[in-house]
């Protein structure tokens, strides 16, 4: 029986990818925000108000770190309203959706991360908002979006990340054979930069053999 096949199920995985990964990339972001942030937002701007903006992130990330919901989501709505055209809101836009996830609330994490891939102008990022989205649509079970979305753009890096989307998406649409070779795909992306390739492995296994 395939994993992907219930509803329920999907939503699931979705939301136990979001606490695996979504802090953990938040967190990574972290490092690098101040290169990212500064030429958009350092000119013509005061230093106080990109310390207040900075200090409002940390407090996020912190409420996240401690899983108090209640202060990640005022935060982030403090630095929507003040510094929402900033990367620092792109930021928030992602931990709202991540929340929202969490909530089961799907159409809120989906307009979260459409604001933020309209927002950010970061190639890198644009491919890390870019596969949660698709994540959620597959959720929502808006397959002919997601899969636009996943053949849309130059994957470069995320190719593998992106064919192992294409695998669920064909699995949701009940083509087992398009998704084991996009399983496949990625599963050799992954190998040959020696990476880990256990959960595809799974999910091969859980297709069977043709």
């Amino acid at each position: 029986m395939d994993v992907y096949t219930a509803e329920a199920q999907q939503i699931e995985d979705i939301k136990k990818w979001w606490r695996e990964n979504g802090l953990s990339v938040v967190l990574g972001l972290t490092l690098g925000v101040s290169g990212i942030f500064g030429w958009r937002y350092w000119q013509g701007e005061k230093i106080e108000s990109a310390e207040a903006a900075s200090a409002l992130y940390s407090d996020m990330v912190v409420s996240l770190q401690n899983e108090n919901r209640t202060q990640a989501r005022e935060a982030a709505d403090t630095i929507l309203a003040e510094y929402g055209n900033t990367t620092y809101g792109v930021f928030a836009l992602m931990s709202l959706a991540g929340l929202a996830a969490d909530d089961d609330d799907l159409a809120a994490a989906e307009t979260h991360l459409r604001r933020a891939l309209e927002q950010t102008g970061d190639e890198s990022l644009s491919h890390v908002i870019r596969t949660r989205l698709i994540r959620i649509l597959i959720g929502r079970n808006e397959l002919d979006q997601a899969y636009a979305l996943s053949k849309r753009q130059e994957q470069g890096a995320f190719a593998a990340v992106y064919d192992e989307l294409s695998g669920d998406i064909s699995i949701r649409q009940g083509n087992a054979e398009a998704a084991r070779a996009a399983y496949q795909q990625a599963l050799n992306k992954l190998l040959a930069d020696g990476r880990d390739v256990s959960t595809l492995e799974l999910k091969l296994n859980n297709i069977g053999q043709p």
